[in-house]
C-alpha cells in the first residue's frame, strides 16, 4: 500500500512538472541593423508568425477581409496584438561587443498579411545610445515563459553589406541567438 501511494505521488509530481510546458506560438525572426553614420543605432526586427496566430490576428483586425491591413487595421494589430510585448522587452536582448545594450519602445510598427496568409510584424528598436559599429552584435530572441518559440535560423533583412558574417544558434529550449560580425 505504501509503495502504491509513493508511486502515485511520484506520478502526480512528474505530471505537474513545468518541463511539460511547450510553445503555442511560433515565430520566424529576421533582423537588420540600423546605422547612424558608422554607429549602430538599433535593430530592425521582422517576426513572421505561424498560420494559427496569423489567423487570430487577421480574424481580429482585417475587418474588411481584403487580405491587407489598412492604417486603422494596422493600428488595431499594434494595440491589440503587439503592445503587450513591450512588457517582456519584445522577447529581445542585445549585446554589442559583449556589453548589454538598452533600447527604448518599438518604433515604426507595421503588420502585413503575406501571400501565404501568415502575418508579419516589422518594427525598429533604437538603442538608448549608439554603439560602435565594429566587432560582434549578439541578438537573442527568447520567451522565458516557453509560450512562444523561435525558429532556429534568423534571416538577415535589409542592407547586409556591413555584416561580414552571421551565425544563428539555438538559445535555451525555444529561443534563438544570432551573432553578426561587422
Amino acid at each position: 500500500m505504501r509503495q502504491t501511494l509513493l508511486a502515485l505521488l511520484l506520478c502526480l509530481m512528474i505530471a505537474s512538472h513545468p518541463a511539460a510546458a511547450h510553445p503555442h506560438l511560433f515565430i520566424n525572426a529576421g533582423v537588420g541593423l540600423v546605422f547612424t553614420g558608422n554607429e549602430v543605432a538599433g535593430i530592425h526586427v521582422r517576426w513572421k508568425w505561424d498560420e494559427w496566430w496569423s489567423e487570430e490576428v487577421t480574424g481580429g483586425c482585417d475587418r474588411d477581409r481584403n487580405g491587407k491591413f489598412s492604417a486603422s487595421e494596422n493600428e488595431a494589430v499594434r494595440r491589440d496584438f503587439f503592445d503587450g510585448a513591450r512588457d517582456v522587452g519584445y522577447f529581445t536582448k542585445v549585446r554589442v561587443n559583449g556589453k548589454k545594450v538598452a533600447f527604448g519602445n518599438a518604433k515604426d510598427f507595421r503588420a502585413t498579411i503575406l501571400s501565404d496568409g501568415c502575418v508579419a510584424y516589422e518594427f525598429t528598436l533604437f538603442f538608448k545610445k549608439n554603439e560602435a559599429a565594429c566587432g560582434a552584435i549578439e541578438i537573442t530572441f527568447n520567451d522565458d515563459t516557453i509560450y512562444t518559440a523561435f525558429d532556429e535560423e534568423v534571416d538577415i533583412i535589409g542592407d547586409a553589406t556591413r555584416i561580414k558574417r552571421s551565425k544563428s544558434e539555438i538559445y535555451e529550449d525555444f529561443g534563438v541567438r544570432v551573432t553578426l560580425d561587422l
